[in-house]
């Protein structure tokens, strides 16, 4: 961390290391080891008294700094919702196949090549969001499934059961 003899010095030390590198102020206050609050007020409000030339071109790079902090955030935003239609349209393919074919999560995961969890997930609380009367479709088949796993529990058990008390006679 460097010390000046005056803020004019510091705020042109400041512009000129910024229009030469073409830095963020983030960059910049890194660089010089201050805030950038500190560097924001160096650039816009200090340098214009000492060295205007200076300050319009520093002025031109925070601007392009900003435009492309714009269009990034732009494309932050889009990626964001190319995700979630992604999202939207896999649940909706996994909901039409389970109701269709009257499948189990294990089957529909393995199917689509996802984890049983990221699939039920799809199934009860990501197709709600999308597609309600799908959605509902599918939490019948999930009741059924359950119900159907239930009774072949029982059976399973009651074969064991059976096998149990033959083994002992």
């Amino acid at each position: 961390m460097e010390y000046y003899d005056s803020i004019a010095e510091r705020a042109k030390e400041i512009g000129r290391y910024t229009v030469e590198n073409n830095t963020t102020l983030r960059q910049t206050a890194k660089k010089f080891g201050i805030s950038k609050s500190t560097c924001h007020k160096d650039l816009t409000e200090r340098l214009p008294k000492y060295d205007a030339e200076l300050a319009e071109e520093v002025k031109k790079v925070l601007m392009s700094n900003k435009a492309m902090s714009t269009i990034k955030g732009g494309q932050a935003t889009q990626k964001k919702y190319e995700e979630n239609m992604n999202v939207y349209v896999r649940a909706q393919k996994i909901g039409r196949y389970f109701v269709e074919h009257r499948a189990t999560v294990k089957e529909v995961s393995k199917k689509f090549g996802l984890s049983d969890s990221t699939c039920y997930l799809d199934l009860t609380k990501r197709l709600p969001k999308y597609d309600a009367k799908l959605a509902e479709e599918v939490k019948k088949v999930l009741m059924n499934n359950r119900a159907m796993s239930a009774i072949k529990g029982s059976q399973a058990t009651k074969r064991k059961y059976e096998a149990n008390r033959q083994s002992k006679k």
